[in-house]
């Protein structure tokens, strides 16, 4: 009996060391409790947002990430992101990311023309261009001036407003359309710093008139007044729209003068003759 006591105080001083080497082993391997990451508010698309559309305040919403998980560029303030436009695809449930959003004007020309125009540019220099006075976002005319033949043949020279109330999109590379940026400093400039182009937001119709004086003619840009939509109807101008009436009847229209010359001519050797012969 005694022996079997001892028997069993051994196994049970085995297990108790047993279950001492566990718990050690347990309490050792335990992790110490981790502070809470600290949250950040970002914003996130609800849907598939393409290239050039609107951002609305229904087109995101809020989700909490860990501070130390967000990249540089994550916008969280809705007033940063509401109404700009996304330059680039959003997918959906993706951050907004300053570098994909950006002001209409931002974007690329196509979705600054209104639906039924075309962007056309068309060479200019300092006279056409009114030495830098003409900025993206105004409205010019197009007054052009060239060489037509009458019915007999004469050649005349016209000067005609062809077309009217046309947007300016560009100033050379400049599409700033804000009045307040990009405005160049007109009392010093370099005539090899001056735009070569300007880009107009034409008709298809207005846009062939266009090209067709800008090949064909002498043309220039009148600005019009900020406020002045006014269509005029205009008949063109000639050489004798700018003579007083008492010189009309003396006036010789070009390509007559030769014919003018000749008939002169003509009479005088009669008359001549006639004199030579007279009594």
């Amino acid at each position: 009996m005694g022996k079997m006591n001892r028997k069993a105080l051994l196994i049970s001083l085995i297990l108790t060391v047993v279950c001492a080497l566990v718990l050690f082993n347990y309490v050792r391997n335990m992790q110490a409790p981790t502070a809470e990451k600290a949250k950040t508010t970002i914003l996130v698309s609800v849907r598939d947002i393409l290239p050039g559309e609107v951002i609305g305040a229904a087109d995101m919403r809020s989700i909490d990430v860990s501070t130390d998980s967000v990249p540089e560029g994550i916008l969280a303030d809705k007033s940063a992101i509401e109404g700009m436009y996304a330059r680039e695809a959003i997918l959906l449930g993706e951050p907004f990311r300053e570098q994909r959003l950006g002001k209409r004007e931002d974007l690329s020309l196509a979705y600054n023309l209104a639906a039924g125009y075309r962007a056309v540019s068309v060479f200019v220099n300092e006279s056409n261009l009114l030495s830098m006075q003409i900025m993206t976002g105004d409205y010019v005319d197009v007054i052009a001036s060239w060489s037509m033949e009458t019915k007999d043949g004469n050649p005349v020279k016209l000067t005609r407003t062809v077309l009217q109330h046309i947007q300016v999109l560009a100033v050379g590379p400049n599409r700033i359309l804000d009045e307040k940026a990009g405005t160049p400093k007109r009392d010093v400039y370099n005539l090899e710093d001056m735009p070569k182009t300007v880009t107009l937001a034409v008709t298809p119709k207005e846009a062939e008139i266009l090209v067709f004086n800008a090949v064909n003619s002498d043309y220039t840009l009148a600005l019009r007044g900020k406020d002045d939509k006014k269509i005029e109807q205009t008949d063109g101008a000639i050489v004798t729209d700018m003579l007083p009436q008492r010189l009309l009847p003396f006036a010789v229209m070009p390509g007559q003068a030769s014919k003018a010359g000749s008939s002169s001519s003509s009479i005088g050797t009669s008359g001549g003759s006639t004199g030579a012969v007279a009594p």
